[in-house]
């Protein structure tokens, strides 16, 4: 669902433009929610889709090292160099918990000519212990990999899945962010930095920034006043239990509003959750234990 309200919000905002979605996916996405997504798309001229099934497997073969309690999927990006034809060269990566609000023309026309990928800065990139996990120093920051502008003829050129792997199997205790600690090791050196406003994360909305505040401070004032792209990094909008919405949430069920899904919440958490959930909340109702902060600025919604 959340998936199919991201390419909604792609397609109202880029209704003139051809765009082929590549959908990586595994057995655990059924026939009936690839169906799903195929219909969205059949009102919206100039629109496409083909999905890419990937073995559940492959992870635990290619990439050994992982903790498996992370979802397999994070890591199928690595893979898109090898998984889609040869004659796509270049390609925006989105996670599902994005939202599209204006064209997308300026961030595809970035020329990634002789680089490995665009992306934005980290919302916690002013965070010392990534640079020394990584060992790599912090002038050459570490990006979000939620949204990539990837350069996939740059990548078989430079053989980027075996540097994946070889990564992996060398410093797989460092990597903490999985994926995005291994494209930031292999590719810290050659990429462009993109700004703010084509991937804000929850985190650019905190009172107290993880980020280089003084480095970034007009970018990220200019883009909580009209962000091209939101990622949901933190608190997800369509969950039916969250303490404190991302108060740009209005944007996700502005496009859920005009699917199939409209006014859907969904509760994942274990039967242990919801009780450990519910004992807390109690809690902090009688006062017995400090009610959670709401780490948020003070903003209006945009949608």
């Amino acid at each position: 669902m959340p998936t199919g309200v991201m390419m909604i919000s792609v397609c109202e905002n880029n209704p003139e433009v051809d765009i082929h979605f590549h959908l990586v996916t595994d057995t655990d996405v059924s026939t009936s929610q690839c169906n799903d997504l195929k219909e969205l798309l059949a009102s919206y001229k100039g629109k496409a889709i083909t999905f890419y099934p990937i073995p559940l497997n492959i992870i635990d073969n290619q990439f050994p090292n992982i903790d498996i309690r992370i979802p397999r999927a994070a890591y199928y990006r690595l893979f898109l160099s090898a998984l889609l034809p040869e004659k796509v060269d270049k390609v925006l990566y989105f996670d599902g918990d994005i939202i599209v609000r204006h064209s997308l023309t300026e961030l595809w026309n970035t020329d990634v000519s002789g680089y490995a990928l665009a992306a934005v800065p980290d919302m916690r990139e002013g965070v010392i212990d990534r640079y020394n996990r990584l060992k790599y120093s912090p002038s050459w920051g570490y990006f979000n990999s939620g949204m990539l502008l990837i350069n996939l003829k740059y990548w078989r050129e430079h053989h980027a899945l075996e540097r994946f792997l070889d990564c992996i199997q060398k410093h797989h205790a460092q990597l903490v962010y999985h994926d995005q600690d291994v494209l930031n090791d292999v590719f810290h050196e050659q990429k462009i930095m993109l700004p703010i406003k084509f991937n804000f994360q929850h985190g650019h909305l905190w009172k107290e920034p993880l980020y280089d505040y003084w480095k970034y401070e007009q970018q990220v004032l200019e883009a909580r006043k009209n962000p091209v792209i939101i990622h949901y990094t933190g608190g997800k909008p369509w969950t039916k239990y969250i303490k404190y919405h991302n108060p740009y949430s209005s944007s996700f069920y502005k496009y859920q509003n005009l699917s199939k899904w409209r006014g859907i919440k969904v509760d994942n958490r274990s039967i242990y959750t919801k009780i450990r959930t519910a004992v807390g909340d109690v809690l902090r109702w009688m006062k017995i234990r400090p009610t959670d902060k709401n780490n948020f600025i003070e903003i209006n919604p945009i949608d």
